[in-house]
This record gives structure tokens, C-alpha cells and sequence, in this order.
């Protein structure tokens, strides 16, 4: 119901064609087993007040985009703010309908204050379609939720990053979390994996 369906192409039939697109497929699941799962490094995303800042902006969009896609897992980056800011985020998405675990940001090093509030990472699990089981910190600037989906009658993993200067010990980690009951390990995790990607 108004979800895209699409995967991306393999490299070689993108370098073929000259550039990068995406292709439709029909051998995605049916939409009752599908679950849609959205990830958004917000860069530096306050909390969602009424006004015309930046961040206000960024809400907005981001509701006009959950309106359109409804996605069963949402994952944000780089949400910055307090314990109240924290308040302010999970009534938001409350009153639209989602359960959150966010892990609040501790700072990204030498640049910023020592009481520095960024770089914090939320996880958002639709109440109509699924029901967080558990959800805990993780590695540095990484929370894991192990979400019930009701389609599929399964409970999954899903570990959210936002990368630092030791990226491998994330990885590593995060991967060890999911461990062998599946999931899924994602976020930003501010590498270039192959000088390929770069455009």
C-alpha cells in the first residue's frame, strides 16, 4: 500500500548503464511478510518544536515521509539533546503511532564540550505491526532492539550505529548482538568501504 518495492542493481549493471538507479523487482515478499525498515542520519537533529529551525524542518519532512511509507523500524542518527529533549522525542512519536528506545548522545570527541549531547541514536518500531521485546545499549553510539513482528510471528535484532574512530570493534560488536536469531546491523558508520562508492 504506497510502499516502494525496488533493490539496488549489482555493480556491474550499473557501470554497464553509467550510473546508479534503482530496479524494480517482483521477487520481493508478499506485502503481509515484507517489513520495511528506514534509517536517517538526521545531522544534528534537536528536539521537535514548533518553529521554523532547522530541526522543525527535519521533523516535518520526517513525518510527511513515515505519512507516505509507514515503516515497521525507524532508525535516526544523530539526534541531539538531553533527557527532556528525550521527553519531547518519544511523545512525538507516540502520538504517531511508534514505541522508541534512544540512546542519548555522549559527544563526538575533542571538538565538542565534554557535556555534549550528540550523537544520539533512536530506534522507532511501529505499535500496528510490531512490539519491542527488548532494547539496551550497545558498543559506543549503537543501541540494539530485539523486535516481535506480528506478521511473521518472529522476533528479530536490530542493531542501530552511528560510526566512530574504531568502527571494527562496532561492527564486531554489533554483530555479535545479533548473534544467530537474525536481524539486522545498520546505521552510518562514516566509512567508505571501497573507494568505488565514492561519486
Amino acid at each position: 500500500a504506497g510502499r516502494r518495492a525496488a533493490v539496488w542493481k549489482t555493480r556491474e549493471a550499473v557501470a554497464a548503464e553509467g550510473g546508479l538507479e534503482r530496479a524494480p523487482t517482483t521477487s520481493l515478499p508478499s506485502e503481509e511478510l515484507r517489513t520495511l525498515v528506514a534509517v536517517w542520519n538526521a545531522r544534528k537533529l534537536g528536539a521537535p518544536l514548533d518553529d521554523e529551525s532547522v530541526s522543525s524542518r527535519k521533523w516535518r519532512w520526517l513525518e510527511d515521509e513515515i505519512n507516505a511509507e509507514l515503516p515497521d523500524v525507524l532508525c535516526l542518527l544523530e539526534l541531539e539533546g538531553n533527557i527532556a529533549t528525550v521527553r519531547q522525542v518519544r511523545k512525538w512519536f507516540r502520538d504517531r503511532g511508534y514505541d522508541t528506545r534512544i540512546r542519548v548522545g555522549q559527544g563526538s570527541g575533542a571538538l565538542e564540550e565534554a557535556t555534549s549531547f550528540a550523537n544520539g541514536v533512536l530506534v522507532a518500531v511501529r505499535k500496528a505491526t510490531s512490539k519491542i521485546a527488548h532494547g539496551f545499549a550497545v558498543t559506543d553510539r549503537g543501541v540494539c532492539v530485539r523486535i516481535w513482528h506480528r506478521h511473521c510471528m518472529r522476533e528479530r535484532s536490530y542493531v542501530a550505529l552511528h560510526g566512530t574512530g574504531n568502527m571494527d570493534k562496532q561492527v564486531r560488536v554489533a554483530i555479535e548482538t545479533v548473534g544467530d536469531t537474525g536481524g539486522l546491523v545498520l546505521g552510518d558508520l562514516n566509512l567508505i568501504a571501497c573507494k568505488c562508492m565514492r561519486y
